[in-house]
């Protein structure tokens, strides 16, 4: 199992405690030693990073989280875009993987923190009220906007991990940060003629593996369209 390096201090911290327990209590009591044990893995487990194929489609706009969708709405008005968007919500639970990933090949334009409570993140009110860290990506394939991955904090993660920084460019699927315990996170696109939505309400997602919306020619964008015209 291969253990993220965004959790390194916790990693040592669960390992000194916990392997404290368990290798006292193998030595004085033995149940100590299955009790730590136990909080010990658990607590790995938390933190580990699996490897992924990413689908090597560029049509498709993939989930930066791991978690069940709760929300795929339509916005009359994003601040950020300036115009109507699509938004999508994923709930973490604990037991889901918490690495964030890219949903497409994109610049970082801008990297914004936002101070903020930590309502549990379930209420649609934890969006707007919670800390969170917004990514304004400029995504490769035109999108009408920039599109926004925002990690936000929830009633028991108290901590979001970003590496990204502006300027940077970031693949699909490419690893750029955590949320430390359970949490949601948005992404925002903005509405495009070309957008195929893909994901729903109740869905699992895997981040750089599940497709949430997928970009659509149009019949003048179309291979048939152009070799007509000309």
């Amino acid at each position: 199992m291969t253990l993220t390096r965004y959790g390194w201090r916790e990693i040592l911290i669960l390992s000194v405690v916990f392997g404290g327990i368990t290798v006292a209590g193998v030595v004085w009591y033995p149940p100590a030693a299955i009790i730590g044990a136990v909080l010990w893995a658990g607590g790995l487990l938390f933190f580990r990073d699996p490897a992924r194929r990413v689908p090597d489609d560029a049509s498709l706009i993939l989930a930066p989280a791991d978690g069940k969708v709760t929300a795929v709405e339509r916005l009359d008005h994003d601040p950020i875009h300036g115009g109507p968007v699509w938004r999508f919500s994923i709930f973490l639970s604990i037991l889901d993987v918490h690495i964030n990933r890219a949903p497409y090949g994109a610049r970082v334009a801008d990297v914004v923190h936002k101070p903020g409570r930590f309502v549990n993140a379930m209420s649609a009110a934890s969006a707007e009220l919670n800390e969170s860290t917004t990514l304004v990506l400029e995504p490769d394939n035109g999108l009408a906007g920039p599109l926004l991955v925002r990690p936000i904090a929830g009633l028991i993660a108290r901590r979001i991990v970003c590496r990204a920084r502006p300027g940077d460019r970031l693949e699909r699927g490419q690893r750029f940060g955590m949320i430390k315990f359970g949490s949601r996170t948005d992404m925002t696109l903005p509405v495009d003629d070309r957008l195929q939505i893909e994901a729903q309400v109740g869905d699992k997602v895997r981040a750089g593996l599940s497709v949430m919306a997928r970009m659509v020619p149009q019949p003048s964008e179309s291979p048939d369209a152009r070799d007509s015209q000309a």
